[in-house]
């Protein structure tokens, strides 16, 4: 029987230049450091044969009544656009509470009647999807994001920023999120927000329009498509799931976004 060593950290890695994806970097052009120290890089690929599993979480509280059409729609585009044969997707909608509207699956038209069935109320329990959703890429392989699409602050969830963080850190898959409508001046709803994705190597954006959607979701497909997965081996001296530690990734081929340690 093969014995699964669990140690390998996983580093989803974007190299950006001039704001477009690099994908055609070599190994020798990355080096890792885990707190500061190189270390030998034991796994490399290039996105571009892995397999995609997204999650899709949408905020449906009462506030997003007249965006819901839009949302459902260009999210349906979305998945229209990236899905290829071997990728998977699930849906999440949240209002007071995250619930799961489609299961993983490879068929775009389980997708497509997921998205039209969402329905806005309630508050919002952003903090609560995240870690839902989360959850639901629990011994998922290969190419993972999280893309997460609301309007604002966090109401009513049982999970604390600061929880969702760490679930967040160490699950380890890449946060695209969505802030639809969300003010300038709501300076600590974009600080928590840019901080989850920053965390897990993803990006925020924030759009005043849902006509926007259709740009951003191109910017994401593009990323997911180019991607690299650089693995190493923690030494034998270091407990994962412990403390935290931090990770980076270097080249000189452009801005590197990856997640940003582990446990």
């Amino acid at each position: 029987m093969a014995v699964i060593d669990v140690h390998l950290i996983e580093l989803p890695t974007v190299v950006l230049r001039d704001g477009k994806p690099v994908n055609d970097l070599p190994q020798t052009a990355f080096k890792v450091l885990d707190q500061g120290q190189p270390v030998e890089i034991a796994k490399f690929e290039q996105v571009k044969d892995l397999p995609l599993s997204i999650g899709m979480a949408v905020d449906t509280s009462g506030s997003m009544e007249t965006r819901m059409d839009t949302a459902r729609e260009t999210g349906a585009a979305f998945f229209r656009n990236v899905l290829q044969p071997g990728d998977k997707a699930f849906l999440v909608a949240f209002d007071s509470t995250p619930h799961l509207i489609q299961k993983w699956s490879s068929d775009l038209r389980d997708i497509q009647s997921g998205l039209a069935k969402m329905r806005p109320e309630e508050s919002t329990a952003l903090y609560d999807a995240v870690v839902y959703s989360l959850y639901n890429f629990l011994g998922v392989k290969g190419q993972k994001a999280l893309v997460l699409l609301t309007d604002g602050k966090d109401t009513v969830s049982k999970f604390t920023f600061d929880q969702a963080l760490e679930y967040a850190q160490r699950a380890a898959v890449p946060i695209y999120a969505i802030g639809l409508g969300i003010r300038g001046a709501e300076i600590d709803v974009k600080g928590k927000i840019n901080r989850l994705c920053a965390e897990t190597g993803g990006t925020s954006y924030y759009i005043d329009q849902v006509q926007d959607l259709a740009r951003i979701y191109t910017d994401i497909q593009n990323e997911l498509r180019s991607q690299y997965v650089l693995g190493f081996y923690p030494g034998a001296d270091v407990k994962t799931g412990g403390k935290w530690r931090e990770v980076s990734v270097q080249t000189a081929e452009g801005k590197v976004k990856t997640i940003k340690g582990y446990y």
